[in-house]
């Protein structure tokens, strides 16, 4: 059991993190909702550096061209299951909660691999 958990040890790279959450994300949060994963990226965001937050919105807004006085969990929500917005967030199915999750982490994942981060 320590190995599948070694991605907790040490300052492992944010790819690593999010990758782990994103296959074991009723194991990081308490249920697995969208609401629950967007409050641990925040939280690691901003335990890790606080511009990371920042230059993920700023990246999303140039990639998808979205508002960018919106935060981009309500952005990553909209691109999952475009017919809900966020005042829908306590309404969402499993199956919407689960595509917003893995859509988060998609945009997460393909944020740092196109800025090497």
């Amino acid at each position: 059991m320590g190995e599948r958990l070694d991605h907790l040890r040490g300052n492992q790279p944010p790819d690593v993190v999010f990758s782990s959450a994103r296959r074991l994300i009723k194991g990081w949060t308490p249920t697995g909702t969208y609401a629950e994963a967007c409050a641990l990226v925040t939280g690691y965001m901003a335990g890790r550096d606080p511009n990371m937050s920042a230059d993920f919105q700023l990246w999303l807004v140039g990639r998808y061209g979205v508002a960018p006085e919106v935060a981009y969990w309500s952005h990553a929500l909209h691109l999952a299951v475009p017919n809900v917005t966020w005042s829908d967030l306590g309404r969402l199915s499993p199956e919407e909660n689960a595509m917003a999750v893995d859509r988060l982490f998609d945009l997460l994942l393909e944020w740092l691999a196109d800025t090497a981060r």
